[in-house]
């Protein structure tokens, strides 16, 4: 890992010992590798399950809230918790828990720290809302693994955040450029670490990259990507990026019908979808829309 812009700086040299395997690295929450050992015996019982995802009332509330929403809507109206377990698949239920879980990994007692660690996680939210809108209106993607590979997209900035906490002479600025230049790497380790299918990692490893073209399909990398140039539009924070339509990632997606071009449009059609889906996760909505330019 090279950087000359951090040449010799302590923040870079935490990376570099994060990439190289050397550091400790923070585990899943508890309740989630419960369930995820659970889910993967082969005689795992609704009657061991049931019990281990209410003793977390918060993940039982917003698994019941997941399936009332948009994104489930072939489910019965008002499932209850017995009906979600019986009729959502293993992989999907343990997605649906990691997605819950991940929230609660990095929380610092230092509020300028605890308040960047926030709107990473804002964003995230944001994120996975707009990726799993996005993925309604394409053919091929499952909206756990959607939702799920958007909230992880970033997951490496989290770390960078919490590992560099103790850094004072780090400024605002300094943490942010930290943040791009080695977030995707530092990510990834995170998830071979909790032992990530190689989907996922592809998708942190791809992250921000505006000029992914695979000879394939676009795949959930693709995704996510056109979910972030668009989550930047709607930050107002897209002056210096590729045009949407532009996007290798976004011409090769396998539209349902053809999409609006222009961030900014595609946004304001689909607000209120995504919003909605914000409220689901647990997130703030996105800022009104901002007129950039002609994209």
């Amino acid at each position: 890992m090279q950087d000359p812009l951090f040449a010799g700086h302590p923040a870079l040299q935490i990376c570099q010992r994060i990439t190289r395997g050397e550091a400790k690295l923070p585990e899943l929450p508890e309740i989630s590798l419960k369930i995820r050992r659970l889910l993967t015996s082969p005689d795992w019982s609704l009657r061991e399950l049931q019990p281990l995802i209410e003793s977390d009332p918060a993940l039982a509330s917003y698994l019941l809230k997941i399936a009332e929403s948009p994104l489930y809507r072939t489910h019965s109206r008002s499932p209850s918790l017995r009906q979600i377990i019986t009729q959502t698949g293993e992989a999907t239920l343990n997605q649906l828990v990691t997605a819950f879980t991940l929230r609660h990994l990095f929380i610092s007692i230092n509020p300028h720290i605890q308040n960047a660690l926030k709107r990473r996680w804002t964003q995230a939210t944001q994120r996975a809302a707009i990726a799993c809108v996005l993925a309604q209106q394409c053919y091929g993607f499952i909206n756990d693994e959607v939702l799920l590979a958007a909230l992880l997209e970033d997951i490496g900035s989290l770390l960078i955040i919490s590992e560099t906490a103790h850094l004072t002479q780090l400024g605002a600025a300094e943490l942010e450029q930290l943040c791009d230049n080695h977030a995707a790497e530092v990510g990834v380790m995170l998830t071979i670490h909790w032992e990530m299918p190689e989907s996922l990692r592809n998708v942190v490893r791809q992250r921000r990259n505006w000029a992914y073209d695979p000879a394939g399909a676009v795949g959930l990398p693709g995704l996510v990507i056109v979910a972030s140039r668009l989550l930047a539009s709607a930050h107002g924070e897209a002056f210096a990026l590729p045009n949407l339509h532009l996007l290798p990632a976004f011409q090769k997606l396998p539209w349902r019908s053809p999409p609006a071009k222009r961030a900014e449009d595609w946004l304001e059609q689909h607000l209120n979808a995504i919003n909605e889906l914000i409220d689901v996760f647990q997130g703030a909505p996105l800022p009104p829309l901002l007129r950039e330019r002609s994209d």
